[in-house]
């Protein structure tokens, strides 16, 4: 089909050179990895995937008018288009498809090692941990250790110091019953000689009133007692 309503944005020459520029690359080998070659081949692309966008425009344009034959002519064009460009886009695409195998195994490879370092990062935590772990029970054994001796050494004090202390207080019981013995023993020598004292003034001789005393010291006279 001859290019009739859209003369005005391409025509049966460009058409069929763009055609053929495409048909040297079918099947050809291009190093899309070179970038001169890449270059070249996303600029034939472009320049048709344009030409593809004018076309759409047109069709839309020109539809009011020209509707069957304009679908039918554009579709032509489209197919024509889309065949020129189709070496161009099967190079764009086997190459994308090889950068995205060759991102996705960098990407793999990169996670990998990533993976590996947490690996060895949580191994070294986890001995450190470990580490940490028993310099914090080594430290609670001492700690427990010195605290026990602690109490057996406040024990052993204590025991010291109250031994001390009851023998300071049998020491100080010992000294008060012999100051209230003799004290006591100062009690009665006094009130005898008080009784005595009685006695020899009532005109009792200091012999018998010292036998009295006595007597009545010892009980020996019945309801009669010296209040000491």
């Amino acid at each position: 089909m001859s290019v009739v309503i859209f003369k005005d944005v391409t025509t049966e020459e460009v058409l069929c050179k763009l055609e053929e520029e495409g048909a040297k690359y079918k099947g050809l080998y291009v190093d899309m990895n070179n970038i001169d070659e890449r270059r070249f081949v996303k600029k034939s692309a472009e320049t048709i995937n344009k030409l593809l966008k004018v076309v759409d425009r047109a069709r839309i344009d020109k539809s009011r008018d020209f509707k069957n034959q304009v679908e039918k002519e554009a579709e032509a064009i489209r197919y024509r288009l889309e065949e020129a460009n189709r070496p161009y886009t099967l190079l764009i695409d086997a190459h994308k498809k090889e950068r995205d195998a060759i991102l996705a195994e960098e990407k793999r490879k990169r996670e990998a090692k990533e993976l590996a370092e947490q690996i060895e990062k949580d191994h070294e935590f986890a001995l450190l941990k470990d580490a940490q772990m028993v310099a914090e029970r080594v430290q609670r054994e001492k700690e427990k250790a010195e605290y026990e001796e602690k109490l057996k050494s406040d024990a052993a004090a204590k025991a010291i110091a109250d031994h001390k202390l009851e023998a300071e207080q049998k020491e100080q019981q010992a000294i008060n019953e012999e100051n209230a013995r003799l004290a006591d023993k100062e009690n009665v020598r006094a009130k005898n000689n008080a009784a005595l004292s009685a006695l020899v003034a009532m005109g009792v001789t200091d012999e018998l009133g010292k036998e009295i005393v006595k007597a009545i010291a010892m009980s020996k006279i019945p309801n009669v007692y010296i209040k000491y």
